[in-house]
């Protein structure tokens, strides 16, 4: 055994306090070995490929983290019913009011501000929130599952009050892909809210929730969508958070396999992905990767099927400036505090929690105790 990190802090999987931990490397293996005083040692992988991981760690501070930002969640309710929710709860006594709201943006030094949920479109007074939110010199965006913004003049309305982007899931371009994610076919709308944002707003990310053994397919579908959607789409966002909220199997992604995803959909090898965080164009931890993807380099010959090749070598041609960003979650028995923050500079808020980082919010008070495997 090899001590890789000598100290830490990680979260205790069944009492969620704080608690000292160590990486180690063990028979090609990374884990997380941690000690509650209640509830005593475990042991839990961070990742399968102990080269891989010294890898990462050499290039993880080549480049500044970008400032945080904030992610609201001024309501748990929501208009739909996903299998693989991570915050499940639909307790209407968690909703915000517009004061409350505005006492937290008060507070917050940074521009951009995120609401979420639960699903904020469910929110009556969404617009006034905007609205609120431009007034206080804030830069508005919303994290939906894009029902509601298949009706245009929601779109229109939430545009006049200054909302500056919108995250947009997808989890499949496949409709019974989508049944197993998000519980319904709900294709048809999403992509009509994608022509919606088109003509009233202009600006969007695609987001995708990968679930092991449920839609890794559409992993590099959902990619190459994302990059047609160029100049609106100015991101896409792929994550694996098992173990959280509704999830339906617990089963992890690793870092090392979703960029081996990334790669495989953008027609590069892992160690190039690699080679830009070394040359302080990407930014990369144990848990997530971020590149633009102009940055990404050309085509390997042979590494994608042909079809798929001429896709990304048109889609390349425009050159797009896209942020390309893949999360590789811990179960909740093997998250470093310290390196989520190089996967995600997300910090979170509600109504029952003060401000904290994202996944000590979604373990505190939405995990679940999957064992890792």
């Amino acid at each position: 055994m090899k001590v890789l990190k000598e100290k830490t802090q990680s979260l205790c999987p069944v009492c969620r306090e704080t608690i000292s931990a160590r990486v180690v490397a063990d028979d090609g293996n990374v884990l997380l070995e941690h000690q509650c005083p209640r509830h005593g040692v475990r042991r839990a992988p961070v990742e399968r490929d102990a080269e891989f991981f010294a890898a990462v760690m050499t290039r993880s501070r080549n480049k500044p983290s970008p400032p945080p930002y904030l992610t609201v969640f001024p309501t748990y309710r929501c208009n739909i019913n996903c299998n693989i929710c991570y915050v499940p709860r639909r307790d209407p006594a968690m909703d915000m009011s517009l004061e409350e709201v505005g006492a937290v943006l008060d507070r917050w030094p940074h521009p951009d501000v995120f609401f979420a949920g639960g699903e904020p479109t469910a929110m009556e007074n969404l617009p006034q929130i905007i609205a609120l939110t431009r007034a206080k010199g804030k830069r508005p965006y919303i994290v939906t599952n894009g029902i509601r913004l298949a009706e245009p003049r929601y779109v229109a309305e939430l545009a006049r009050n200054g909302l500056h982007g919108v995250s947009l899931s997808l989890n499949a371009l496949d409709g019974k892909t989508l049944e197993a994610t998000d519980g319904r076919d709900y294709l048809d709308a999403k992509l009509q809210a994608i022509t919606n944002l088109k003509r009233r707003l202009r600006r969007f990310a695609i987001c995708f929730s990968l679930v092991r053994g449920v839609n890794e397919a559409e992993f590099g579908k959902v990619f190459r969508f994302a990059l047609r959607q160029y100049p609106f789409a100015r991101s896409f966002h792929a994550e694996c958070l098992p173990g959280i909220g509704r999830s339906i199997n617990g089963k992890r992604m690793f870092l090392s396999e979703m960029l081996d995803l990334l790669a495989n959909s953008a027609g590069v090898t892992r160690s190039r992905l690699l080679a830009l965080a070394a040359q302080g164009k990407a930014t990369v931890g144990p848990y997530g990767f971020a590149a633009d993807y102009r940055d990404l380099g050309a085509p390997v010959t042979g590494l994608l099927p042909a079809a798929v090749m001429a896709v990304t070598k048109a889609i390349r041609s425009r050159r797009p400036d896209m942020r390309v960003r893949v999360i590789a979650g811990p179960l909740t028995d093997s998250v470093d505090l310290e390196e989520t923050w190089s996967a995600t500079t997300t910090m979170v808020v509600s109504k029952e929690n003060p401000v904290m980082p994202l996944w000590e919010y979604l373990i505190r008070y939405h995990g679940g105790r999957h064992e890792s495997a």
